[in-house]
């Protein structure tokens, strides 16, 4: 039933032959059309679902939610009609078809991370105006062809204050509490979804693995709180980039010649020579001591926590990253020393799961987490401040 002029024209179009595009749901169809010399994205309900009253009223949703908002990663919402829903077009593909087809995009950690913070982004400012999305999935997020920029599609299944119904799911993206349906859902549930999205992205999963874990921890309590927590670890230092910032902090002293020949953590640390490709040596023996019993911890567990960390990883923080500095004055070439940085990163990554794996259950994921990063940032303190004592002791 045409119920106005607009509607009318757009009928005509659909009549006179639109174009129709592969993407459609389980309900609707979807077609591209030029309105006034602009393509444009029209979703419609087939013909079986076009006279239901439900699915008008998961289209009428749809369209309210998407108009009320206002994101440069979102597509905008234009009209709607009895059965279809017009929005602005847009000219890329699916992220889970992009990967597939790009899978080298996700090596550059400059475009990835892009990538990432404008999902996680958009994802945070739909919870800032109280919208759960409850249906993001890599085929939900398209990458524009010529900018490369993202856009969040189909808020078919979302959850807002004004609609408190869901009506859907896509089970290997949704938490297990959406799945089950037996507690309200919040904002957590968008979080799984997002660490599983992650984890299906080349190169990503294995740089966020980490983030990919605690986001999709099947206790909600164990998640991060919010997309704006996930936000901050989005290009965090890694230990790539941890290894690159005290790379050139060793490459200032090599320059003055204070520390040719001295291991830079101390005088009477013996370390091994490196004959080859590898900073493999033989390690210290590790050093976790068994969680203490419930009763017996400290009210400060963070504290408690910190010390067990730092207790573990010191010794072999300290032999990793001196042979690996020895290699910044060594005569051998960026690939080997790219290997030696890489199998650094790769040891360090390894005391880190053997230690949540020994603590699990003991300390939710959210304090290993935060004890984790903070005493490698006094280690790198500390890194620092035992260079410049030796600099000083060497000054003629």
């Amino acid at each position: 039933m045409v119920t106005s002029e607009f509607d009318k024209y757009v009928a005509d179009l659909l009549a006179e032959g639109a174009e129709r595009l592969a993407v459609e749901g389980a309900t609707c169809d979807t077609y591209r059309v030029r309105i006034y010399g602009k393509w444009h994205f029209l979703k419609r309900l087939k013909p079986a679902y076009a006279t239901d009253p439900r699915y008008r009223a998961a289209l009428q949703k749809e369209f309210d939610t998407g108009y009320a908002l206002d994101h440069p990663n979102l597509v905008r919402y234009i009209s709607r009609g009895e059965d279809y829903i017009l929005m602005e077009y847009v000219d890329g593909i699916a992220l889970s078809e992009f990967a597939t087809l790009h899978p080298e995009y996700f090596c550059d950690r400059h475009k990835s991370d892009s990538l990432l913070r404008q999902l996680v982004g958009v994802v945070q400012y739909l919870h800032s105006h109280g919208v759960l999305h409850l249906d993001l999935k890599p085929d939900n997020i398209l990458v524009a062809r010529i900018s490369g920029e993202v856009r969040l599609v189909d808020f078919g299944f979302c959850y807002t204050d004004s609609y408190p119904e869901t009506t859907g799911l896509t089970r290997h993206f949704c938490a297990p509490e959406q799945l089950s349906g037996t507690q309200p859902l919040d904002v957590r549930a968008d979080i799984y979804a997002l660490g599983k999205i992650m984890a299906s992205l080349p190169e990503v999963s294995k740089r966020y693995r980490h983030q990919i874990r605690r986001c999709t921890q099947p206790d909600r309590e164990d998640r991060y709180g919010s997309a704006s927590e996930l936000l901050a670890q989005i290009g965090r230092k890694s230990w790539g980039g941890r290894i690159l910032l005290l790379t050139a902090s060793l490459a200032v002293v090599l320059l003055g010649g204070f520390l040719i020949g001295r291991n830079v953590f101390t005088a009477d640390t013996v370390v091994p020579a490196v004959a080859t490709d590898s900073i493999s040596v033989s390690e210290p023996e590790k050093t976790i001591s068994a969680p203490p019993h419930e009763a017996e911890q400290p009210s400060d567990n963070v504290a408690n926590l910190q010390e067990a960390i730092r207790r573990t990883i010191t010794p072999q923080f300290q032999t990793a990253f001196s042979l690996y500095a020895d290699s910044l004055y060594e005569e051998i070439d960026q690939q080997q020393l790219a290997r030696r940085r890489i199998a650094f990163e790769e040891q360090m990554e390894s005391m880190r799961t053997d230690f949540e794996r020994h603590y699990a259950g003991h300390f939710p994921a959210s304090a290993i987490d935060v004890a984790w990063h903070n005493v490698l940032e006094e280690l790198e303190a500390d890194l620092v401040r035992q260079m410049l004592r030796n600099q000083e002791k060497d000054r003629p």
